[in-house]
């Protein structure tokens, strides 16, 4: 975890004793193993994941029979170029 940036910035210090935050480098760690990292549902639990699409594909799989509001997923894509032509300019 050398490499990540602003883990200083993470709440409850990420992967020390006590944290409830959980970061796993894929590089260090290998693919997560989701169902030990979740466990079962519980009530009042929420799972935030944000990753490439893969991570959140499995992640939404492994929740779906979580309640509809205990997952929370942000998705990262590549940049998309858009060329943006102004109306009269040509292009």
């Amino acid at each position: 975890m050398a490499a990540a940036a602003h883990l200083d910035g993470v709440p409850g210090g990420a992967g020390r004793n006590g944290s409830r935050v959980n970061i796993q480098p894929q590089d260090e760690s290998g693919l997560l193993d989701l169902d030990a990292v979740l466990g079962a549902p519980e009530p009042g639990t929420v799972v935030y994941c944000c990753g490439p699409e893969a991570l959140v594909a499995a992640m939404k799989q492994r929740c779906q029979s979580w309640l509809a509001d205990a997952l929370h997923v942000e998705h990262f894509s590549g940049f998309s170029y858009l060329r943006w032509v102004m109306p009269g300019r040509g292009g």
